[in-house]
């Protein structure tokens, strides 16, 4: 029986279908034998869909960031405190990258970081689905409505959150605090090979297609799918069954989410809330 996350599919902003950014040289890939293990696509098969340990790549210039770090405030002395003061979103994208062993240095940050397989996953929804999804992410705050600050998403329980500005340490303060001033917006980012899609449908055919089959008839013990083939009716019969189960959009149609989630069972040893 598979787990559920309650993480809907719907709610995120699609960035189109059309395959990620070019991959960069050297770009971060599971160690040997963990894409076999997990069911995630090697280099062979267009790039790193994740990784168990990664190490530090810079793209678009030298390496000068930082991953985030530092001292937590308690969560009594933050809980009646103000939030800190947040950032531009470039700055807080650059340091959610960090989290993924990954530098970015200057220029947009999506782009930036698709061209080593990162992509940019923009979502409306609340922070319980945030949770659910389990991943860091930045968060859209609405304290002053000309001018939006963002931060850092690290950790979040039933009561606090800790969440780090740009530039700044890490503090954790109440959930209802959060809550009164959280916009309801927030990006994360997701990693899949350079071929794939941001979504398949029916009807659809390559690698991701590929992937996909494998890895659903590896969670429901079934017999290795052949390869190239088109996503068809008993394939999106038993995606929907899938997305039933984990209690994602059940369409049919598999967007990053349901990706997240097929990695997240495989045991992909990516980004997630503490």
């Amino acid at each position: 029986v598979v787990a559920p996350v309650q993480a809907a599919e719907a709610g995120h902003a699609q960035p189109g279908r059309t395959a990620g950014g070019v991959a960069a040289s050297g770009a971060v890939l599971a160690p040997a034998g963990a894409g076999v293990a997990a069911g995630v696509p090697s280099a062979g098969a267009g790039g790193a869909a994740g990784d168990a340990t990664v190490g530090r790549m810079t793209v678009g210039g030298a390496a000068a960031g930082s991953v985030v770090g530092g001292a937590v405030a308690s969560a009594g002395g933050a809980a009646a405190g103000a939030l800190p003061p947040g950032g531009n979103s470039a700055a807080a994208l650059r340091q959610l990258a960090g989290l993924w062993g990954l530098t970015l240095v200057d220029g947009d940050p999506c782009p930036t970081a698709a061209r080593a397989n990162l992509r940019c996953l923009p979502v409306k929804g609340t922070l319980e689905e945030l949770r659910l999804l389990d991943r860091p992410a930045m968060l859209k705050l609405h304290d002053d409505p000309a001018a939006p600050n963002y931060v850092l998403l690290t950790a979040l329980d039933e009561h606090t959150a800790t969440i780090t500005a740009a530039g700044g340490k890490p503090q954790t303060l109440s959930l209802e605090a959060l809550t009164a001033r959280y916009d309801g917006e927030f990006t994360t980012y997701w990693r899949a090979p350079r071929s794939w899609r941001d979504e398949v449908r029916g009807g659809d055919q390559g690698p991701d297609v590929d992937w996909l089959a494998k890895r659903l008839s590896q969670i429901y013990d079934l017999k290795k799918p052949q390869e190239n083939q088109p996503l068809d009716a008993p394939l999106r019969k038993r995606l929907i069954e899938f997305q039933t189960a984990q209690q994602l959009k059940a369409d049919g149609v598999a967007g990053p989410k349901t990706f997240i989630r097929l990695y997240q069972l495989g045991g992909v040893q990516e980004p997630r809330l503490r």
